[in-house]
Order: C-alpha cells, then structure tokens, then sequence
C-alpha cells in the first residue's frame, strides 16, 4: 500500500461526481476488527447480532490484529464466515484496511468489535447509503455502560467512549464524517480516494489517538464534490463502555488525544477542508451545556452538575493542549508525542 491511499487528495482539478446509482441488490461486505481475546464474549456477541440482521451480509470479515492466539481461536469458533490476519500496520486502520483488500461487495461496512446491532441496523445503513448523493452512513450509537456511568460524565462527551453525543431525531440527517462504532461507505470512496491513514486511528500508542474516520470522509468530500455522508438514526448500536474508561484519567487522556488528532488532521488537511464542525460544537454544544451544569450546579446546589462543568471545562482544556500542542511540533518540523 502506498501513501497516496492514505493521504487527503490536494488536487481540486480530480474532483468528480459520484454519477452512477448502486443498483437496488447490491452486495455488501461486512468488516469486524479485533486485536484482543480480553474481549472474546463482547466479539462472540456482536458476530452473533450481524448474524441475526434481516438484511444479512453477502460476506462477513473478521480481521485479527497482530494476535496469534485470538488468530487461531476465531478461525475454529466463526466457521461460517471469513477470518483473516491483519497484512498492514498494526492498529485499526491497517486492520480495516486488509478488510477492504479482502472484501467484494459494493458497500463496505465496519463494526466494532465491542458494539451489538439491532436486527435492522445493516437494512438502514444499506437503504441510507443508496440515497442519491451519499457516499457513506452510520449509525446512532448508545452506550452500554458496563458498571455505573459516573455521575460527572456530560452526554456532550459520549464521543470520548465511541457513541454519538447529539440527541437522536430518529430520522436520516447529513454529517461531515461517520462514526466508527458501526458505519458503511460505497467502495468507490477507496478505489477513487484511498484506504484509512495509518498515520491516524488507534495503533502501537497508549494514547487513544483517533480521526482515521473524518480524515477519509474530508478526502471523499474533496473529491466527490457535492456528495455528503448521513447518519441514520433509526439504527441503533450498542457500544460497551467498560469500566476502565469511566475514570476520570481515560476522559482527560481521550480528550487530549482528540485534540492531537485534530491537529495532526488538521496539518494534512489543503485548502478547501476546514474543522468547523468542531467549532460549532463548541459553541453550539459544549458552551450551552456548560452554562446550564453551572446553572443547575450554583442555583440549585446539585454536586453532579457542578462536577459536570469541571469535566466540560478540563475536557476541553485537555483538547487544546493536545491540538496546540501537534500544531506547534508540525509548524518547527517535528512530531507531536503522546
């Protein structure tokens, strides 16, 4: 695999239009990536929702990441589908990657390993992903909190654990990007645009480092100009959130990555890409939210509200040291570390 499928596309001269419709039966590919048996009943789980889905994939592939063990156990437990090694660079990327070298259809589809669908999500994801000008969807991802969501956690931060932070409309709405837990794309976003950056998403870090999926969708948006990405909230995933990212460490450290992340995006991106969805939540999501916390927290004496607005505050704080500081490494030519 070369960099140029995994770079954002600088050529405005290469944009085109995603012309042609996919025909009504179009075959689809599901990917599931997996790197650890620490999770084998949360795997075992999701493998058995797309399984039971009304709208059953033509093929399903479970790539193992750099584990030979959880390599083995798959291969003799999942007999009716297919499973592979990851061929590229360690890390989700890499792994989503070889799914898509080693997959057919003409959607592909990533779940995670961790999230359990209900029996219509591949149904709508494949209906929205058919809408005239859409060139992928997600679904409406809701936490599965495994032990007690603490009480300073702000639903404004639900990305920090993979899940979708706006409230659900229950209808299909645009997005600039999809959302990983469970998403799916028209294959000609990688054979025209490329493959996820390797240089983005999880890998080899301890920081839980991320943006491989909005860097693809910017990339597809440059090219196919016009064409957007949806989200249809009719379909509902269950993402567990295990008890070791409910602590206040988790939240600071993924909230510092998502700003790294965004300033490492933010260095690759050419003109006519922008960040404004991360300025407008702020404005228009986190900003109300943490008037209302302190509102609730001062006026009415409620403990929990005030802890939230300390979580709105530092998260963001966290944020912009990690963003400040992979834009001032890019800007004296040396790399961010975590």
């Amino acid at each position: 695999m070369t960099e140029d499928h995994s770079a954002i596309e600088t050529n405005s001269r290469s944009r085109t239009a995603l012309s042609e419709p996919l025909p009504k039966q179009a075959t689809i590919s599901v990917v599931v990536c997996a790197y650890t048996e620490a999770r084998w009943g949360d795997l075992c789980d999701t493998i058995a929702s797309l399984l039971a889905q009304t709208h059953r994939p033509d093929e399903t592939i479970l790539v193992i990441d750099n584990n030979d063990s959880l390599f083995a156990r798959a291969s003799a437990h999942f007999t009716t589908i297919t499973v592979v090694v990851n061929r590229f660079g360690r890390g989700l990327s890499g792994a989503r990657n070889t799914g898509i070298e080693e997959s057919s259809g003409a959607l592909v589809a990533f779940i995670d390993d961790d999230a359990t669908l209900e029996p219509d999500v591949i149904a709508c994801l494949v209906e929205a992903s058919q809408m005239p000008g859409v060139l992928g969807a997600s679904a409406y991802i809701i936490p599965e909190w495994v032990g007690d969501r603490p009480s300073w956690f702000p639903d404004e931060y639900l990305w920090t654990v993979g899940c979708t932070h706006e409230p659900s409309s229950g209808q299909v709405r645009d997005v600039r990007n999809v959302t990983g837990a469970a998403c799916i794309f028209r294959r000609r976003v990688f054979s025209e645009c490329g493959t996820f950056c390797e240089i983005l998403g999880r890998g080899k870090s301890s920081v839980p480092v991320s943006c491989e999926e909005t860097e693809i969708c910017l990339r597809a948006r440059l090219r196919f100009e016009g064409e957007t990405f949806v989200r249809d909230e009719r379909a509902l995933v269950y993402h567990k959130v295990p008890a070791m990212r409910l602590s206040w460490r988790y939240f600071l450290l993924r909230c510092y990555a998502e700003g790294l992340s965004k300033g490492r995006l933010r260095n690759m991106l050419p003109s006519g890409a922008h960040l404004g969805t991360e300025r407008s939540y702020i404005m228009h999501g986190l900003l109300p939210a943490l008037s209302r916390a302190l509102w609730t927290g001062f006026f009415r004496l409620e403990a929990s509200s005030l802890a939230r607005s300390s979580a709105i505050v530092l998260g963001l704080g966290a944020a912009a040291v990690g963003y400040a500081g992979s834009r001032f490494s890019s800007a004296f030519g040396t790399t961010a570390t975590p």
